[in-house]
């Protein structure tokens, strides 16, 4: 007795919503999964520990682990340089961050590798606090401009949070995708107009907002200065392996064993996939009408 084919193969249900994001978080590169993490931890226990503050960004512990620069000139707090890019100033800025980096780090981490993931990573966080403490100190040392409350305000204003790093990895992975448009809401638009609208959004989040702009602006110019020999997509990946969430049962596994396979492979399977799903379709014992 012969077989039916399509009574052969197996039926894959469709995932739910919960499912579809426990497979994008599982394919999700370690380095930059453990970052956002990470990241979340920290804000969650800041903000436990300062909930019975009138306001959360006057916490006093705040001053203590972001860059402070009265701190670091008077109490010698050099740890601030390091603790700083890790520790967010509010939830919002936490969620907006993670969800930035989760498109952003992940397609870094993938085709370039952690290496330069983590490499790239601590150039910008040194860059950007050194920058932030220099033009405080400059603007609080300077006959005639610290007399200007605005210019004076920063350096005793705590700042810091992963908003730098969001804007470095996002131009990071525009360059090496060598995206020209995007899409956004109900229209396509230009790269640098999706950067300026990153950059406004990251500024609108720091405490306060009209605060520190060249920390932003810092992450800005060191994803731009990165030359693009460094961010170069090796021969071996396309642009397509930088999918993270598979939608299918058992995705995850197939996902993992594709990354192994050369690429000229996978385009073959690929190929001949297409094909035996064409064929199978328009058999006479599999059409539905």
């Amino acid at each position: 007795m012969v077989r039916n084919e399509a009574e052969e193969e197996p039926v894959q249900r469709e995932l739910s919503c919960c499912q579809r994001c426990a497979v994008c978080l599982c394919a999700l590169p370690k380095v930059t999964f453990g970052f956002i993490i990470l990241i979340s931890l920290l804000e969650i226990c800041f903000f436990f520990s300062c909930i019975s503050e009138s306001l959360f960004t006057l916490c006093s512990i705040l001053p203590i682990v972001l860059l402070t620069p009265s701190m670091i000139v008077d109490n010698y707090c050099l740890w601030q340089f390091i603790t700083a890019p890790f520790i967010s100033q509010s939830l919002l800025q936490t969620v907006y961050a993670g969800i930035m980096l989760f498109y952003s780090m992940g397609p870094v981490e993938k085709l370039l590798g952690w290496q330069k993931l983590i490499l790239f990573g601590v150039i910008e966080m040194v860059i950007s606090t050194l920058i932030a403490f220099c033009f405080a100190a400059f603007f609080y040392y300077t006959p005639g401009v610290n007399n200007i409350d605005y210019f004076a305000l920063h350096w005793n204003l705590p700042v810091g949070g992963p908003l730098s790093l969001t804007i470095f990895f996002q131009i990071i992975s525009l360059r090496m995708l060598g995206a020209t448009h995007l899409p956004y809401c109900c229209c396509t638009i230009p790269a640098w107009a999706y950067v300026v609208i990153v950059c406004i959004c990251c500024q609108v989040l720091m405490f306060l907002p009209w605060c520190y702009p060249y920390y932003v602006l810092t992450g800005v110019a060191a994803g731009y200065c990165i030359p693009r020999r460094f961010i170069t997509i090796p021969d071996d990946y396309s642009a397509s392996d930088v999918i993270v969430a598979p939608s299918n049962a058992g995705a995850q596994e197939r996902y993992r064993q594709r990354e192994l396979v050369p690429r000229e492979q996978r385009d073959q399977d690929e190929d001949a996939h297409i094909e035996a799903t064409l064929v199978h379709e328009f058999r006479g014992d599999s059409r539905r009408l």
